[in-house]
């Protein structure tokens, strides 16, 4: 499996992509770049179209008369079409160089449409919803502050409702959070890829900079680690567990694929100075068995990603409920005469 880099956004993908699994670009691996327009075509018809006017012109002349005086005055005249082909030549590739812009603007806009599966857009939505919770959340804190002015009984049972709405908020949006630290890993997993299917030819130099790569990514994984951790305290689901191990395997996966590329390297430092033996070339068997763990493997993570968001969407409709609570209990408040 070989990877190359979206033209667009940088993530790695395959000649079999169709789109970019991060930014959603159709057909990620031709450029976007607007190329540079061959006008030698245009400029040649807008050249020539004056001068065959001219010889139809004078052979129609010639037809009506009844002679061939129209072949020696068109040589005569061809000198004088060549100011008009000029104007004419720029016309001609005016006209084409706009057609071309339009035709490749129009290419480039409905390959960038928006692409719902896409990560990007998917992480938008994330940080919308986490947006929305957070204002709801203030909306409720508001609330739950005046109610608890109020020592009477009704009030207390306002203020335990409030707090159990805030409660469930800051659940929801922890969820949200650990869907975009997920998000993360799909791109770490991405970025350490090529190192897992991409293992043929590389040279001493060449594995050098892939172990700082590797290290790294080593570094970010250990932060994704810390943030699943500080999302588990608003959790008792099983989720934060399962990212938990996700990335523990993800991080013993780098471990062993570093100390591959470093047997590996190695190997090549030593080659010319004592003959080493193909078959004690360590990068082999432990990167094989990271290939078939497909720790790696992004396209099962990004399914598995937004089958989960789905449900998490589905769940999110019904904390719509918080915040109709929280206006109508400050409704409440605000009628009462009871001073507070």
């Amino acid at each position: 499996m070989k990877y190359h880099k979206c033209l667009n956004c940088g993530f790695n993908v395959t000649e079999q992509d169709e789109r970019c699994q991060n930014c959603g670009v159709l057909h990620p691996l031709v450029s976007l770049e607007l190329k540079e327009l061959d006008t030698t075509i245009p400029t040649a018809i807008g050249t020539i179209l004056p001068c065959i006017i001219l010889l139809i012109v004078m052979y129609s002349i010639g037809q009506k008369r009844g002679d061939n005086d129209w072949i020696i005055l068109s040589a005569c005249m061809i000198p004088m079409a060549l100011l008009p082909s000029y104007f004419v030549s720029i016309l001609v590739v005016s006209i084409y160089k706009n057609f071309y812009d339009a035709k490749y603007k129009n290419d480039i806009t409905n390959r960038r449409a928006t692409f719902p599966e896409s990560l990007i857009y998917k992480e938008n939505l994330i940080n919308q919803r986490k947006k929305e919770l957070s204002k709801r959340e203030d909306q409720v804190m508001t609330v739950l502050s005046k109610a608890k002015l109020n020592t009477d009984e009704k009030w207390k049972q306002v203020s335990t409702m409030l707090e159990d709405s805030i409660k469930t908020l800051k659940r929801q949006e922890a969820k949200y959070n650990l869907k975009s630290i997920e998000i993360d890993m799909v791109r770490l997993q991405n970025e350490i890829a090529p190192f897992v299917y991409n293992t043929d030819g590389f040279s001493y130099n060449q594995i050098d900079a892939n172990l700082k790569i590797i290290e790294g990514v080593k570094g970010t994984a250990n932060g994704i680690g810390n943030q699943i951790n500080n999302q588990s305290k608003f959790l008792d689901s099983s989720e934060p567990k399962e990212l938990t191990q996700r990335i523990t395997e993800i991080q013993s996966s780098i471990d062993k694929l570093h100390d591959a590329y470093l047997g590996k390297q190695a190997v090549l430092a030593l080659q010319d100075i004592n003959p080493v033996d193909d078959a004690s070339n360590p990068i082999l068997p432990p990167v094989k068995a990271i290939q078939e763990s497909e720790v790696f493997n992004t396209q099962v993570s990004i399914t598995d990603f937004s089958e989960s968001l789905k449900e998490l969407e589905s769940e999110y409709m019904r904390v719509q409920a918080e915040e109709d609570i929280a206006k109508q209990v400050d409704k409440l408040i605000n009628e009462t005469n009871t001073p507070i």
